[in-house]
């Protein structure tokens, strides 16, 4: 079952939002939840071309595992730009912020590939 996109959003909402409240964060995990949400579509086309599109069976898990890797770091790295852009919000720290994007980014990754491969041996 997908939620439709006004869900998507909201549920993306209530999400940063729980978090901000959690760490006291002022809302940037909110706004970099919200932006993921939204480009969510359009990165799922990128990595949907080429395929057929069948609007009831469309979606991650319709994905080659490429796609679908690549579909999942694309999204964490979105995310974590986002985050550590509202974060730092100054154009002088631009190095810093990418920096702290890759490699946040790559420990992410590495984490939710390991949980993945965790959940799925057992």
């Amino acid at each position: 079952m997908r939620l439709p996109r006004l869900g998507q959003l909201l549920a993306a909402f209530a999400l940063g939002a729980s978090i901000d409240l959690l760490e006291g964060s002022g809302g940037v995990h909110t706004a970099a939840t919200v932006f993921l949400a939204f480009l969510s579509p359009l990165i799922f086309q990128i990595f949907n071309s080429g395929r057929e599109e069948n609007s009831e069976e469309s979606g991650v898990k319709t994905l080659s595992i490429e796609r679908s890797l690549g579909f999942l770091f694309l999204g964490i790295f979105i995310h974590h730009l986002a985050l550590f852009s509202l974060e730092s919000f100054s154009p002088d720290t631009w190095l810093v912020v990418l920096k702290r994007t890759v490699y946040s980014s790559l420990f992410s990754f590495a984490f939710v590939l390991l949980y993945q491969l965790w959940n799925t041996r057992r």
